[in-house]
């Protein structure tokens, strides 16, 4: 009876303990939503209150598919500069991180997969922990012994149930630096459409586009294609980080590549490896482009070009919320390269031209009710020259199209009958 009393004490002591080094690690992570003072902060209590003398956190690189050892401590200088990167997969740590289980070795010297590194430093001993939230893992927590050290139940429970707490922290941080990020990029996108809205010549909103565009995905080069009404195709009408000869190259409808894609699908396209890709354009093969991301510049679903963003460093890659930062950004520049190519429309006569087969009379009861012009849907303007053979394709709600010019007798008139006319 008197060993029950004390069983059951020492489990209720364990309890206690394993609780407060939990509710104290809780209390400290949720402290800051800095993700450098959450591992920082989280490891030192962890090890103060459990009296661990060895240990770090490796943090995943999403970009390289690495883990790096972002803090440490106990270890010397050669351990922790010889384990600085480990991949995915790789090693007792890579493969824990990419099954997300944790692994307890008690033995490790013996063990198959031991790094002579380790070995070297004296591990004798080690615990990793996957850092993960749902689907998503953040890195790994490895404990190390310079002893051996057996892992009993409640221990392996206690140091997942940390590894839990500062996922937990991880994730809230993730979301907190993506939401200012976010906000950020939306700052930026504002200003950059502000100053682009302000201007109206072409060619310096063309300019700035471009510019902007390969400053936001933080690339190398990219160029901007335009329809041209009068040859039935897209041409390069401006360039960044490329040569000026490849202005004016033109790109038939339907056509392979990049701008063939876009145009094909309306949306974002990505070509992950395109100094290979069989579409490439061959006048960019000196720049060996790794990556190359392009997207459709819209006006109410009229598509007037495309943009294309090239970087050629392998480490870069375009990101989904890169991809979707430009798409937002293509269609405030649409928008802006509509109202310059309408203002550089109507300086050949002070208006917005419009030939007499593009204007709709709407009559009721004898008097006219509306007048629409190509273009003029409820006050909106799509300039003559982006629409002019191509209105069957988009359809524009409010017109109504002629493919002639009928001779209207007088009979026909408005004031002889109530009716809808076009001239």
């Amino acid at each position: 009876m008197e060993k029950s009393i004390q069983t059951l004490e020492g489990e209720i002591s364990r309890l206690k303990r394993e609780f407060a080094i939990l509710n104290t690690i809780s209390q400290t992570v949720n402290q800051s939503v800095d993700l450098g003072e959450i591992l920082n902060n989280s490891l030192d209590k962890m090890m103060e209150m459990m009296e661990i003398r060895f240990a770090g956190i490796y943090l995943l690189d999403e970009k390289e598919n690495d883990l790096i050892y972002v803090t440490h401590r106990g270890f010397s200088r050669v351990f922790s500069k010889g384990m600085k990167r480990v991949k995915m997969g790789e090693y007792i740590t890579g493969r824990t991180a990419l099954a997300g289980e944790p692994v307890f070795i008690e033995d490790y010297p013996n063990h198959p997969d031991a790094l002579s590194l380790e070995i070297e430093e004296g591990v004798k001993s080690l615990a990793v922990i996957p850092l993960k939230s749902g689907m998503k893992v953040y890195g790994t927590l490895n404990i190390a012994q310079k002893e051996t050290h057996r892992f009993d139940p409640h221990e392996r429970n206690l140091l997942n149930s940390i590894g839990q707490v500062i996922s937990g922290a991880m994730e809230r941080a993730s979301f907190y630096t993506e939401n200012v990020k976010r906000l950020e990029e939306e700052k930026t996108l504002y200003l950059i459409s502000q100053e682009i809205a302000s201007r109206l010549e072409l060619k310096g909103i063309l300019q700035k586009i471009i510019e902007s565009a390969v400053g936001l995905l933080g690339a190398d080069s990219g160029f901007l294609a335009l329809w041209d009404p009068r040859k039935q195709n897209y041409a390069i009408s401006i360039v960044h980080g490329f040569p000026e000869t490849l202005i004016g190259r033109e790109f038939s409808v339907p056509s392979e590549g990049i701008v063939g894609d876009i145009c094909a699908k309306k949306a974002p396209v990505l070509y992950e490896d395109y100094e290979h890709h069989p579409g490439r354009l061959t006048e960019l093969d000196s720049y060996h482009f790794k990556e190359m991301v392009g997207v459709p510049l819209i006006v109410r679903e009229m598509l007037i070009g495309t943009m294309a963003i090239g970087a050629s460093d392998p480490r870069k890659h375009f990101q989904q919320n890169e991809i979707d930062l430009l798409f937002n950004f293509a269609h405030q520049a649409a928008i802006a390269i509509g109202n310059s190519i309408l203002y550089e429309d109507s300086l050949g006569n002070g208006l917005n031209r419009s030939s007499g087969d593009r204007i709709v009379l709407e009559f009721v009861e004898g008097k006219i009710s509306a007048i629409r012009i190509i273009g003029g849907v409820e006050g909106q303007y799509f300039p003559e020259p982006l629409v002019r053979a191509r209105e069957r394709e988009y359809r524009i709600p409010g017109f109504f199209w002629r493919e002639d010019r009928p001779r209207v007798e007088s009979s026909e008139l408005p004031w002889h009958t109530n009716r809808t006319t076009s001239h």
